[in-house]
């Protein structure tokens, strides 16, 4: 949760055509998406019936949102 204290509030989650912040969020919003993101994809990955690629894109896909974040926020 380093993000959470490194991050600004509010965050920027969108970049405009002139390299402006175009859209903004609560920092705990936009730290807790990822997380959330990530363990619902690793307990789809690990829950027996389920496809394993479902998990496994939600975890990509929020590894990817927190690494965005840090990176335009920083």
């Amino acid at each position: 949760m380093i993000s959470f204290i490194v991050l600004p509030d509010p965050i920027v989650i969108q970049i405009g055509m002139d390299g402006k912040p175009a859209s903004t969020m609560p920092k705990i919003i936009g730290v807790l998406l990822p997380l959330v993101l990530v363990v619902v994809g690793a307990y789809n990955h690990y829950r027996p019936g389920t496809s394993k690629w479902r998990g496994l894109i939600l975890l990509a896909v929020g590894y990817i949102l927190g690494v965005f974040t840090l990176v335009v926020n920083l």
